[in-house]
């Protein structure tokens, strides 16, 4: 009988310890599905850089021809030069190579270069449209032909009419738009702003959408 008992108790013990493997097992489950989660619910613009500057020649293609991202290697080493020429400032030059995405192309009627300056971001705003406006504008300090652009899935009215006065681009959908043609987020407030044209979108930038002129210099 002893021998019996012994035996359940050990047969008891083992089930204990397969319980305590299984609830081990399912802990680790549960912590790996959260971690899964987090990734999955990570803010959604975390691969809209990666996807614009992938896909930069077709999304900008309304903008400029034969468009080659600048690395930051790239970016920072012509800075770097610039800065040492006296122009522009450290602080200037921190700013420019922020930005989410420089890239060189070519006018798709003149044949000049022009650089788009994209910022990127799931719901663009006001900080975008400023940003990409002020970087712009920094980097035709330097004798370039550039283009501000702000990409993303979304906009608020309130973003769509600053772009329009900052003469700002925009890039939703895989195509570049005229600020007019910026639609809101669903639920925006305020009217949406009227359209231009159909196919207006796919014109490089009218005249004063530009920031700089033609390369007074050499390019990156």
């Amino acid at each position: 009988m002893s021998a019996e008992v012994a035996a359940l108790a050990r047969a008891q013990q083992h089930a204990e310890q397969q319980i305590a493997v299984l609830a081990s097992g399912v802990d680790f489950l549960t912590k790996r599905m959260d971690t899964m989660s987090r990734d999955v619910v990570r803010p959604k613009g975390f691969h809209l850089p990666y996807q614009h500057e992938r896909h930069a020649p077709a999304y900008f293609r309304a903008l400029a021809r034969k468009i080659r991202v600048l690395s930051s290697e790239e970016l920072s080493a012509f800075l770097e030069d610039a800065v040492e020429q006296g122009r522009p400032t450290d602080a200037e030059a921190d700013e420019i190579i922020q930005t989410d995405i420089v890239a060189r192309g070519w006018h798709p009627e003149e044949g000049s270069e022009a650089y788009l300056v994209i910022e990127v971001s799931w719901g663009a705003g006001l900080s975008d449209v400023e940003r990409a406006a002020r970087r712009a504008l920094l980097l035709s300090q330097l004798g370039l032909r550039t283009v501000p652009v702000v990409a993303g899935e979304s906009v608020t009215e309130d973003t769509s009419r600053l772009a329009r006065r900052l003469k700002v681009w925009g890039g939703m959908d895989g195509r570049a738009i005229l600020p007019t043609e910026m639609p809101p987020a669903p639920g925006a407030e305020g009217e949406v702003t009227s359209g231009s044209a159909p196919g207006e979108e796919h014109l490089f930038p009218p005249p004063g959408y530009e920031h700089g002129s033609a390369c007074a210099g050499e390019g990156l």
